[in-house]
């Protein structure tokens, strides 16, 4: 993912929540503290630009990428670290945000 501000909005949502996002990207595409908003299945995403932004929720890119597809859930790569918090609340919410009723998947074989 390289703009997580254009992705989270471009995609579905069956929650309402609000939730502070830390990305680390070692290419420095996608690094950055990104606020979160849905209502009504729709996202508003704000890049947090300041030095010292905090957050609710961390992880690397490439964990945003797995979740942001809904093919593995936040909790899930929560309880193998790929993803922290400070509050268990923050990563429910995002879990919650990010969970498709149907699973990705890819009719074409490779």
């Amino acid at each position: 993912m390289l703009d997580p501000v254009v992705a989270l909005e471009a995609r579905s949502y069956e929650a309402d929540g609000d939730v502070r996002i830390a990305v680390s990207d070692p290419l420095g595409f996608a690094h950055g503290v990104y606020a979160l908003s849905v209502r009504h299945g729709k996202a508003t995403v704000t890049a947090d630009i300041a030095t010292d932004a905090t957050s609710d929720v961390s992880m690397d890119v490439s964990a945003l990428g797995s979740v942001y597809l809904g093919g593995v859930r936040v909790d899930t790569l929560a309880r193998t670290g790929q993803v922290t918090s400070k509050s268990r609340d923050a990563i429910d919410i995002l879990d919650a945000l990010l969970a498709h009723r149907e699973q990705p998947y890819c009719i074409t074989h490779f």
